[in-house]
């Protein structure tokens, strides 16, 4: 559902600064309801509706890759509270549309790590981002759940991808005081999360 109020300014100057085309050229389009995938030349109308979008699918015809609903990501943008400055891990990189957006809310002086356990996507991200100029964004293949200790600790860690549990490597890489907000997905329903790190341990 798309919002019905205006967006925080902070939010608001980052989706009309980081073009969304430059993420998405094409998507795949449900044949139905069948496991079936046409894809398709994204058109201008397309890229910039309210809608996420399916990039990537497996062999199985499950979608494996989006990107995300704009009005979702930026309520989880709203929720992080970036500030300028700040380190970012954001697990998922999809297109890198997302992590384009964050590093546009935490500026030149701010830096955004995200990662990916499928190289492709990370590669093909890491075109985008380079197309975009976000210079201050870095995709890297690795695996999520044990996070990224070259660049922590984080003010900010971000999940794409739903969970089940906050695994022990996000809690070390956080800065206390830092924000976690995620999808956390229950036997009965996926809900929003926004936590905050007070023990420094």
């Amino acid at each position: 559902q798309s919002l019905r109020r205006a967006l925080a300014p902070q939010v608001r100057n980052a989706f009309l600064q980081v073009p969304r085309h430059l993420f998405v050229q094409e998507y795949y389009q449900q044949q139905g309801k069948s496991l079936n995938w046409d894809l398709v030349q994204a058109t201008t109308e397309q890229i910039y509706h309210d809608e996420a979008l399916v990039t990537q699918i497996d062999k199985r015809g499950m979608p494996s890759s989006s990107t995300s609903q704009p009005s979702v990501m930026a309520i989880q943008l709203e929720a992080l509270a970036l500030e300028q400055g700040q380190q970012v891990l954001e697990i998922g990189v999809g297109t890198g549309y997302n992590a384009a957006l964050l590093g546009k809310m935490v500026g030149d002086t701010g830096q955004v790590i995200s990662i990916d356990i499928d190289e492709d996507l990370v590669e093909r991200a890491m075109q985008h981002l380079t197309r975009a100029g976000a210079h201050n964004v870095i995709a890297l293949p690795g695996d999520g759940f044990l996070g990224e200790t070259t660049y922590a600790p984080y003010d900010r860690l971000l999940t794409t991808c739903s969970i089940r549990s906050i695994p022990d490597a996000w809690f070390h890489q956080l800065k206390p005081g830092g924000r976690l907000v995620g999808n956390w997905l229950t036997h009965l329903a996926s809900l929003f999360v926004c936590v905050e790190k007070t023990n420094p341990n």
